[in-house]
């Protein structure tokens, strides 16, 4: 009768680890906040980014509150799978700006409603009524570059023509200075005003059957500092 305990147990265990392992397999990588069940059809001008890293740490990323233009990094620490409660635990959060994910407690239980190799849907209470949150997994064909300088500047990069997107990212410092966006006829995609930012300022500029974007930085100080991010999807 013992053994039999014993074996059953086994069982149980084993299980566990396995349910566990696959929803570490699928959690693992990058999602990309879409929205709740109330507003997932409207625009989200920063959305979060949750990185959970194979090696049990993670990160959330804002491009408007974080720091780095490169990565943009609010907030890191340790994640945890409760797969017997299907909880996501953040733990020894750290933050690295004023802006936090959801709230500033020291762990922080993320209840997974759902989750697919390509979506994931979670809430902060557990509770029938929920917010559901959506998150989509950020796909890898994503083709970023990053730029940095002083003074004016003309730089290239060259693209498919099936590309449909840029997310832009820059920071012009103290100085005022303009970026503009062409495409290989000269034709002009996207032009900011010649200003300093107070911080990191993001858009999204729509192309269409563009092989090259040229980016024209124009200073009127030799010496002013600027960078900026690129992400072509």
């Amino acid at each position: 009768m013992k053994a039999g305990i014993n074996f059953i147990l086994i069982i149980l265990l084993m299980s566990s680890n396995a349910c566990s392992q696959n929803y570490s397999n699928k959690l693992t990588g990058s999602w990309l906040y879409k929205g709740t069940e109330e507003n997932k059809n409207q625009p989200i001008e920063c959305p979060d980014v949750l990185e959970f890293n194979p090696d049990g740490n993670y990160s959330v990323l804002n491009d408007c509150y974080g720091n780095d233009i490169e990565k943009p990094n609010v907030e890191h620490g340790r994640w945890v799978i409760d797969s017997k409660e299907n909880n996501i635990i953040l733990k020894d959060r750290k933050f690295s700006s004023s802006y936090t994910f959801h709230d500033s407690s020291p762990e922080l239980t993320l209840y997974l409603k759902e989750i697919t190799d390509k979506s994931m849907k979670i809430c902060f209470n557990n509770k029938s009524g929920c917010n559901t949150e959506n998150y989509t997994k950020e796909i890898d064909n994503i083709k970023s570059q990053n730029y940095s300088g002083k003074g004016s500047m003309t730089n290239e990069q060259s693209l498919t023509g099936k590309e449909s997107t840029i997310k832009l990212n820059y920071d012009f410092y103290g100085e005022p200075d303009q970026l503009i966006i062409e495409n290989q006829n000269g034709r002009e995609l996207f032009k900011t005003e010649k200003l300093a930012t107070n911080g990191i300022k993001t858009t999204t500029v729509k192309i269409n059957s563009v092989t090259k974007l040229v980016f024209k930085i124009k200073s009127e100080q030799p010496n002013s500092k600027w960078r900026f991010k690129v992400e072509v999807q």
